[in-house]
């Protein structure tokens, strides 16, 4: 199984597509994989399958793989290459979920309910912060008129009144998010 490049690993020429590089993968999985294959070096093959196969299919890790192999370098992917991948990869992702994010504000600013929505996002803390002060009162007047021993009663309505009083400025600044 000793290749001289990803290429020749996966038996696909050096033009191949995505889609020839994911059925060479494939069926050279089948052929080495540990859990069929009997040599106990199955799984280095595997690993090695398995880089190619993800070299190959990312454009920038196989650009930089080409360069490689054209300069006939001994190191394929140094970590400040390898980190400047995972650097544009995560811009990619993050510039699309950004776009995708706009693009809801914008649709959501224009349809009909962006008026009621935004008096509902000043008028909904307000009731939030009163509907959890009272019940932290009557919890508390509860237990002092009558006896402590009702707190263990009350735990799970003393909780929630703490809950909504600390969740209610997270909630307006992701709502305002939207406005």
């Amino acid at each position: 199984m000793s290749k001289s490049n990803y290429y020749d690993l996966l038996g696909i020429p050096k033009s191949a597509t995505k889609q020839q590089i994911r059925k060479a993968y494939r069926t050279k999985a089948k052929e080495f994989h540990p859990d069929v294959n009997g040599p106990f070096n199955s799984h280095m093959h595997f690993l090695l399958l398995k880089q190619a196969y993800e070299t190959l299919m990312d454009a920038n890790m196989r650009h930089v793989y080409d360069m490689a192999l054209i300069s006939n370098s001994e190191q394929v992917l140094t970590y400040a290459q390898w980190k400047e991948i995972e650097r544009r990869k995560i811009q990619e992702i993050e510039a699309v979920a950004h776009e995708a994010f706009l693009t809801k504000r914008a649709l959501f600013q224009q349809s009909n309910y962006f008026k009621s929505a935004k008096i509902l996002l000043y008028i909904a803390p307000i009731f939030s912060y009163l509907f959890a002060i009272l019940i932290l009162f009557s919890c508390v007047w509860i237990m002092w008129q009558y006896h402590f021993m009702f707190i263990f009663l009350f735990l799970p309505f003393l909780s929630l009144s703490i809950f909504l009083i600390l969740a209610t400025p997270k909630w307006i600044r992701e709502a305002k998010r939207y406005f």
